[in-house]
């Protein structure tokens, strides 16, 4: 059991990389869909993705139905296909500063709403230690994202079971305000939009900027 080691904990889509990874996984399926000639799953993607796109549905239903319906289809081989593409859209500066904490000694904990079908691998090719993310839709099992209040429900309970403190959060979006909010050292904002900057302002929370 570790004794009071510290961890820093990074968010994924536009913070250790710079794009939407779900977005890029539609895409990535649908492209594979039609090489494929499946194209019952490109029709079931399209169908979620304009229903989300009228406002019919929300984003955690449409993230819900798609991750369902393309759980058979994504294959380990296709997985890692799509993570190596995700990859290439590190932000260097962010990698880099995790280097810096790893070495550290800092336990590198991963923490996204992204899936954990792709996440899982992801965060080994990153040299994370762990991950805390969405899990994949399961039948009569209420299915619950990993964002906002629960991502830091999760993300802390996973950092209580090992012992370990929370001392520094690495994030873009003020969606991460939950954990912003939490007792730590330090909060480091990656390029973060003016609607982010105030509101954190406005609740009085301390960060700093890295760009």
């Amino acid at each position: 059991m570790m004794q009071n080691k510290k961890a820093v904990v990074v968010d994924l889509d536009g913070t250790l990389v710079q794009t939407n990874t779900f977005k890029d996984y539609i895409i990535f399926v649908a492209k594979e869909a039609v090489l494929n000639v499946k194209p019952h799953v490109a029709i079931i993607l399209l169908v979620w993705v304009l229903c989300r796109k009228f406002r019919l549905i929300s984003h955690k239903t449409m993230k819900y139905w798609i991750l369902r319906n393309t759980q058979s289809f994504m294959t380990e081989s296709r997985l890692r296909n799509f993570i190596s593409q995700i990859e290439n859209k590190r932000n260097v500066a962010v990698v880099e500063l995790c280097r810096d904490f790893r070495q550290a000694g800092y336990f590198m904990l991963l923490s996204t709403a992204a899936p954990e079908s792709y996440v899982r691998l992801l965060y080994l090719d990153f040299q994370f230690d762990d991950y805390c993310a969405s899990p994949l839709p399961q039948r009569r099992v209420v299915w619950k994202e990993n964002v906002r209040e629960q991502k830091r429900n999760n993300t802390l309970n996973l950092l209580r079971e090992k012992n370990i403190i929370l001392d520094v959060m690495i994030t873009d979006h003020y969606d991460d305000l939950p954990l912003l909010k939490e007792k730590k050292k330090r909060n480091i904002l990656v390029s973060p939009t003016v609607k982010t900057i105030n509101k954190l302002s406005q609740l009085d929370i301390n960060y700093e900027i890295l760009e």
